[in-house]
């Protein structure tokens, strides 16, 4: 089973594992379509191919950097706040907060 690093963090789901890689591949594909249509030799090929995935894994991994510094979504004093108004009865509305219109 492929880890879901969002899930191991706690937070927000970043970029599944296994959808960077689906995603990488594809990237490598259309790299390779690209220079082989454009009459590239193989050793440009493999090149090129290598460069797309080193720059893809070095996003991703700072992709992952960075999230796990960021704050986790809302921050706890909101959710405390939350758990204390509910259950507790709504205020009066504003016009007849100061007693009858007439």
């Amino acid at each position: 089973m492929i880890p879901d690093i969002g899930r191991l963090r706690g937070g927000n789901h970043i970029l599944r594992i296994s959808v960077f890689v689906a995603f990488l591949l594809v990237a490598m594909g259309g790299i390779a379509a690209w220079s082989f249509a454009n009459g590239a030799g193989a050793g440009t090929i493999a090149l090129r191919v290598f460069l797309t995935a080193v720059v893809l894994q070095v996003g991703y991994g700072l992709l992952l950097v960075v999230s796990a510094y960021l704050p986790e979504g809302r921050p706890q004093y909101d959710e405390k706040m939350r758990k204390e108004h509910d259950g507790k009865p709504a205020s009066r509305p504003v016009s007849r907060a100061n007693g009858p219109s007439r």
